[in-house]
């Protein structure tokens, strides 16, 4: 056989041998990373929305204060939240608690006495 021929043939069987491969190669997909975003709460009210979540998930929690009481601030490693705001949304990027402070709420109260009296 000529080196042209034996290449050829060479070539045209490796062609054959790659063509008749039943092994299918799927494309790498990275897995989902999850996280679990903890709630915790004090004396005097309630939070709610803790959860395992997938990353990048948007996640609501929400500051319930008991009567007479109020939010005093949010706390933990999720992030920095304003204490005027009573529900939060975190996108989940790791794992990390969230928790509220509740505070009594301070009331003013004003007397005033009747015609002739005295307080």
């Amino acid at each position: 056989m000529t080196k042209r021929f034996y290449s050829f043939v060479q070539t045209f069987s490796l062609l054959i041998l790659f063509s008749c491969s039943k092994d299918v190669v799927e494309p790498f997909t990275a897995p989902i990373l999850k996280f679990t975003i903890a709630t915790s709460s004090g004396l005097g009210g309630t939070v709610s929305g803790g959860q395992n979540v997938d990353s990048g998930q948007a996640v609501k929690i929400t500051a319930t204060a008991n009567e007479h009481f109020q939010l005093k601030g949010w706390t933990g490693d999720c992030g920095t939240f304003d204490k005027d705001d009573l529900e939060i949304t975190i996108t989940a990027s790791k794992n990390c608690t969230v928790g509220a402070e509740f505070e009594k709420i301070k009331y003013t109260i004003t007397a005033t006495p009747e015609k002739g009296g005295v307080l």
